[in-house]
């Protein structure tokens, strides 16, 4: 019998070693799985910890990346704002320009129409200037006396007539140069004024008669002093004309003032085949044919043009000036032909002179510093030729004075018909429909400025012009037409000075929007660069914001991962009767700031309390594996003892035998007892399954055991 309990206490041994080697693989299994879940833990918190840390690092870039995104997409809704404008500007601006030229030309239109009305008008009013109040209050119409006289049948026989016939004849006598010159220049025979004043004044002659004398007289000086005006006029326009044009010629660089035409064409020649060839890359540019604007633009494109071009528009702003010069001078000697014999009367010297400017100006191979010189040289000891500009204007001073000695002696005879004159002058101005009163009149009346300007400043005027307007005043009855001149020439000194400010008004107007053509290219070109330009900056800085909003959402994907990181944290379910992550921080669970962030600082203390609850889970999770492992390790020990016993029992050893398997059910005993104090709440998360089997197998080793003490125990010696 007690042979069968020791194999039976030895199967028990053996199958108490397979149970606590079970249990010991569990044990093991359950320390790595723990193992890895403490590195996952540690790593998921570093993790944590770091990114917070990240978070914290960027923090205040991040904010001071939205701050500045937030700037960004304000100045570029403003740029789009002001770039959408510009396009408007520059569109208005081209449709202005295109439409400048058809307003300027209207505007020119207007200003010779006012200009050919003030000038009517200021005839009108010169013919009218007799028509005033006396010094009594009452009308002096000094044409009745002269009408009237006109009409009386008086002849030389009266004192006062002979008197004023003294008069006359000692005029001319004492004039006789002026005279001869005056006949000169109207182109009638010598002593023809003389001879019908002679004529004229015989005894016996009818007032008419000498009066038509004076008319005839006043009529050739008239005309003398017409021509003698014209020419003088001409020759101070061209003296300013050429005057202006010498200074742009005199002011030619010194490289260039000892060229001629040709050679500055031949300059001008090798610049555009320097510029061709030049921007052979761009496919050659010819600036042949290109204004000034133009070619400022392509040196704006291509800088290194700049002395180049600015060459070339010199020289061709000298050619340019040559060719106006000598374009108006052949002009000038078309115009002066039929005076040069007067001039040459008049002043040899002068005469001689222009020819000799005349002469240089017209050769092609005359430098610019001649060119210049014949233009507006003053005479010196070296060159004793005046200029061209000069002589004109000496010429014109000498003829002026001519013109006023003229002007007096003619005044002699319009003295004795100047009230007819008046009366023709007034008969006239109203009869004649195109160019006299009624023109002006239904100019003023129709034109929507001048109407509009009368009746604001002259109330009453517009009302007063139906009455002239298209008709023919009668001049039958005097005292009416005296009547009507009076009215006339009292609504014209108030017309005149509206009139005037209108046509100033209509200059400036003009002038500003003439200048405002010529900077429009100019204008147009550097709008266009500047929406351009505007265009590169908004591209430029939809990228920046793109690369901006992709920097900060780097930011805001991280900051989402920490997010969520802390909620897998503060989610944690605890184990081993611990308090939770939550539960450690009150329940706090917002980490969010005012502005919709998270509180950094407040996560960072989330992450130290994680790590103070994995130390805690961590000393539980030892405690009860350490303690499964020293139950195991009795349960082992059992197993032994059992194994002794069994052994000893084989060979008799019954008291030994039974002390070995009593110990060895008190080892197992105890393993039980320690296996359960440890528990199996760790164990089981880790997945265990092999705990229960150990303690079946250790339990069924003590039960074993036990029996067997007491059987060898009590045995007989030789049993």
């Amino acid at each position: 019998m007690k042979k069968g309990l020791s194999v039976l206490l030895i199967a028990a041994a053996l199958f108490g070693f397979y149970g606590g080697a079970i249990n010991l693989n569990d044990v093991l299994a359950c320390k790595d799985y723990w193992e890895i879940k403490g590195e996952e833990s540690t790593a998921d918190m570093n993790k944590l910890e770091d990114g917070l840390n990240q978070l914290k690092e960027n923090e205040q870039a991040y904010l001071d990346g939205v701050d500045a995104l937030a700037d960004g997409e304000q100045a570029l809704a403003d740029g789009e704002v002001a770039l959408a404008q510009g396009r408007r500007t520059l569109a208005k601006g081209e449709a202005d320009y295109a439409a400048a030229p058809g307003k300027l030309k209207k505007g020119k239109k207007d200003l010779s129409d006012i200009t050919r009305l003030i000038n009517g008008l200021n005839k009108a009013n010169k013919s009218f200037n007799d028509y005033s109040v006396g010094d009594d209050g009452k009308k002096g119409p000094s044409w009745k006396k002269g009408f009237e006289a006109k009409a009386s049948k008086a002849d030389f026989s009266d004192a006062g007539l002979k008197q004023a016939k003294g008069v006359i004849e000692s005029t001319v006598k004492n004039k006789a140069n002026d005279v001869a010159l005056i006949e000169t220049v109207a182109k009638v025979e010598p002593g023809t004024i003389l001879k019908q004043i002679n004529a004229a004044s015989k005894s016996g002659q009818e007032y008419k008669e000498f009066d038509k004398a004076m008319q005839n007289a006043s009529k050739t000086f008239g005309s003398a002093i017409a021509t003698l005006k014209a020419f003088s006029a001409l020759a101070k326009s061209k003296a300013s004309d050429l005057g202006g044009a010498a200074s742009q010629i005199a002011a030619a660089p010194d490289s260039a003032k000892n060229l001629n035409a040709a050679q500055m064409k031949g300059a001008m020649s090798k610049m555009e085949a320097g510029v061709k060839q030049a921007t052979a890359a761009m496919g050659g540019i010819d600036i042949k044919g290109m204004s000034e604007d133009e070619l400022k633009a392509l040196v704006a494109q291509v800088p290194a043009l700049k002395d180049t071009i600015t060459s070339y528009i010199g020289l061709k702003k000298l050619l340019a000036g040559r060719s106006e010069i000598l374009s108006q001078l052949n002009s000038f000697m078309g115009q002066a032909g039929a005076y040069l014999p007067m001039i040459e009367k008049l002043n040899a010297d002068a005469y001689k002179a222009i020819m000799a400017d005349v002469n240089t100006l017209t050769k092609t191979d005359a430098s610019n510093a001649a060119f210049a010189a014949a233009l507006s040289n003053t005479p010196s000891g070296s060159n004793p030729v005046p200029g061209l500009a000069q002589c004109l204007r000496g010429i014109a001073e000498v003829l002026d004075e001519k013109i006023q000695e003229a002007q007096s002696s003619r005044d002699s005879f319009d003295a004795w018909d100047a009230g007819y004159k008046q009366l023709k002058a007034g008969q006239e101005q109203l009869a004649d429909q195109d160019e006299g009163l009624p023109y002006a009149f239904q100019q003023m009346r129709s034109n929507s400025t001048l109407r509009k300007a009368l009746k604001k400043s002259v109330p009453g005027a517009y009302a007063k012009l139906a009455k002239y307007t298209g008709n023919r005043l009668a001049a039958d009855d005097m005292d009416d037409f005296d009547d009507d001149m009076h009215e006339i020439t009292s609504m014209l000194k108030k017309i005149m000075p509206v009139l005037r400010k209108v046509k100033a008004d209509g200059q400036k107007k003009y002038n500003q929007g003439l200048k405002d053509y010529k900077a429009a290219p100019g204008k147009l070109a550097a709008g266009r660069a500047q929406l351009a330009e505007g265009e590169r900056t908004l591209i430029d800085g939809r990228k920046q914001l793109a690369d901006g909003k992709a920097k900060l959402g780097e930011y805001e994907d991280g900051e989402q991962q920490v997010r969520d990181g802390l909620a897998t944290l503060m989610g944690t379910a605890p184990d081993g009767g611990l308090a939770s992550i939550l539960e450690r921080r009150n329940g706090d669970d917002d980490f969010d700031n005012g502005d919709g962030h998270l509180e950094l600082a407040e996560g960072l203390d989330a992450v130290e309390v994680g790590r103070g609850y994995q130390s805690d889970s961590g000393e539980l999770i030892t405690k009860e594996l350490t303690n499964r492992a020293v139950g195991t390790g009795l349960g082992l020990g059992a197993g032994a003892l059992a194994l002794l016993a069994g052994f000893l029992s084989f060979i008799k050893k019954n008291k030994a035998a039974g002390i070995s398997a009593l110990a060895s059910a008190v080892a197992g005993a105890v393993a039980i007892g320690v296996g359960m104090k440890a528990g199996m709440e760790f164990s089981n998360i880790a997945g265990s399954h092999g705990a229960g089997m150990a303690q079946i197998a250790v339990g069924v080793l003590a039960a074993v055991a036990i029996v067997h003490a007491i059987v060898h125990f009590t045995a007989k010696k030789d049993a």
